[in-house]
């Protein structure tokens, strides 16, 4: 059977649950000029403990934007517990404004954290995401880079909604800028057939690209040839 993979394109954008993480994380998010961003234009990804090993992203289980205001939910991260730090990226793709909040995961079941947007410069984004099933279980994907870029790669299977998991450096260290090249040949193990990738671009000044499409990919009627479906906002 052919291998079915679906692709989640960063551009700068069964849950699971730990009795070790505390509760949900809110709050309003304002542009520089106090309105808020537009609903579907806002992404942000978090992690904790200062490694992006296991990343969350605005559109996974218990995550989200809507009217103004931002929410995540520490307990859907497998790796947490109060006191260890946490950090969240986020933009606006609709006016380029960007911030990053920090903080400490606390011992209670309901966090308010406002978020100011600012100017700021993002690294250009991958774009013409593919994925080719290669000699099973390998796969390749692949994307169009930009001069001075690196990239970080994440996957999870594709019939969770949860954390994404980082390939290029499993341990996540927030040091290595992740690879030059633009491919990536993943050897899945876990036995599923389905999985979700996600590619970031890292600048050279460590800044991230925000997610603003979503590429499908997959060989969804058996054909054998793999079908690719962009969907952008």
């Amino acid at each position: 059977m052919a291998l079915r993979i679906m692709l989640t394109l960063f551009i700068a954008f069964a849950s699971s649950s730990s009795a070790l993480a505390q509760g949900s994380i809110f709050g309003a998010v304002s542009n520089s000029d106090n309105s808020a961003p537009p609903d579907g234009r806002l992404s942000f990804f978090g992690y904790l403990n200062g490694t992006d090993e296991e990343i969350r992203i605005v559109t996974s289980d218990g995550a989200g934007y809507d009217a103004g205001f931002w929410f995540d939910d520490f307990q859907n991260f497998l790796t947490g517990s109060p006191g260890i730090p946490y950090d969240y990226h986020f933009c606006n793709v609709a006016n380029g404004e960007s911030s990053h909040l920090t903080g400490l995961i606390p011992d209670n079941s309901f966090q308010e954290e406002s978020v100011q947007l600012g100017p700021a410069a993002w690294p250009p984004p991958p774009s013409n995401i593919t994925a080719e099933d290669l000699s099973p279980p390998e796969v390749k994907v692949s994307w169009r880079g930009a001069p001075g870029s690196s990239y970080h790669i994440y996957r999870r299977n594709a019939s969770s909604n949860g954390p994404f998991f980082r390939l290029d450096n499993p341990s996540g260290d927030l040091s290595d800028p992740g690879i030059s090249d633009t491919f990536f040949v993943d050897t899945p193990t876990s036995g599923s057939s389905e999985y979700v990738y996600l590619v970031i671009a890292e600048d050279s000044s460590g800044r991230y690209s925000p997610v603003i499409a979503i590429a499908g990919c997959g060989d969804t009627d058996n054909s054998g040839s793999v079908d690719i479906d962009d969907i952008i906002f």
